[in-house]
C-alpha cells in the first residue's frame, strides 16, 4: 500500500471527490462562519471545540491557535476518520480561503463545522494569543 506522501496529486484528488461527494474548487459554498474573538470567547468559556488548522507544516509552525489539530488541506480526506463527530470543529487558514473549502467538505462529510473568517492573520490583527513551536 502507498503511504499518503507517495500518492500521486491526481489520485489524491479523485480519493478526496470519492471521501466527500462534492466538487473540487469548482464552485464556493456558503459556510457557517465565526469570527477570531468568537472563538477565543469560546474557549475561554471551556467550550470543547476542535480546532482544525487546514495549512501547510511550516506555516503551522510559525504560529497557530494553541491547541489546535493541523491537518493540510490537501490531506484531511485521508483524516475525516480520525475527526471526533461530537465537538463542533473550527477550520482554520491564513486567511479563510482554505478552511472555507475545508468547512465545506466537512460538513458534506456530515460534521458540525464552521469558518473561522479571516483566518490567522485577523487572530494576529486582534492581538490574540498565538503558539509556536518550540515556544
Amino acid at each position: 500500500m502507498e503511504g499518503l506522501g507517495q500518492r500521486a496529486p491526481s489520485m489524491m484528488l479523485i480519493h478526496l471527490r470519492k471521501v466527500t461527494q462534492m466538487p473540487l474548487f469548482e464552485r464556493r459554498e456558503t459556510v457557517p462562519e465565526t469570527t477570531p474573538e468568537e472563538v477565543q470567547a469560546r474557549l475561554t468559556q471551556g467550550d470543547n471545540l476542535l480546532l482544525l488548522d487546514v495549512r501547510e507544516p511550516a506555516e503551522f509552525r510559525e504560529g497557530h491557535v494553541a491547541g489546535s489539530r493541523l491537518a493540510p488541506l490537501d490531506q484531511l480526506a485521508f483524516q475525516l476518520d480520525d475527526l471526533p463527530r461530537d465537538r463542533q470543529i473550527v477550520a482554520i487558514c491564513r486567511s479563510g480561503n482554505r478552511s472555507g473549502v475545508a468547512t465545506a467538505m466537512l460538513r458534506r462529510a456530515g460534521f458540525d463545522a464552521v469558518n473561522m473568517r479571516g483566518g490567522m492573520i485577523d487572530w494576529v490583527k486582534r492581538g490574540l494569543p498565538v503558539e509556536r513551536d518550540g515556544q
